[in-house]
């Protein structure tokens, strides 16, 4: 099944529209079960380090999430990484295929559509997806 913004010219999310799904706290874990195994909801600190990269962090991990494979973004990631002293697991996270991973700690591609897909499937909006397949059912009365 095709998405509905499958026909829009531009698709750019932007990093305050990618740090607001992040702030919601079941996004965000449904995010994280597709990067780690066995993963259980943690206090993050969400902060913008650049128009392209975010940087979440907890008291045991930092993920790195970047939305372009501008060598700046990935050279701010190396920065960022060196200033660490402490014994965080460390992932980059990005969205788009054709960026490369060899320069990136414990790379990790999201496919957004499998995110969306999980998030909407979650549960929360069941009730509306009821309605609105009730909405486009054809009833027969015959």
């Amino acid at each position: 099944m095709d998405s509905f913004a499958d026909n829009f010219i531009d698709k750019r999310v932007s990093i305050e529209t990618l740090l607001e799904l992040l702030e919601v706290g079941y996004q965000r874990d449904i995010l994280l079960e597709m990067i780690i195994d066995n993963y259980s909801s943690e206090k993050f600190k969400i902060k913008i380090l650049n128009p392209f990269l975010l940087k979440m962090q907890s008291d045991k991990y930092c993920f790195f999430i970047l939305l372009s494979k501008d060598s700046g973004t990935l050279k701010k990631i190396k920065v960022q990484i060196k200033k660490l002293k402490t014994n965080k697991i460390i992932y980059s996270v990005y969205f788009d295929q054709s960026v490369k991973n060899e320069n990136l700690i414990n790379p990790t591609y999201i496919n957004p559509k499998d995110w969306m897909n999980r998030i909407i499937s979650n549960g929360i909006n069941t009730p509306i997806l009821h309605l609105q397949y009730m909405r486009d059912m054809t009833f027969n009365y015959e």
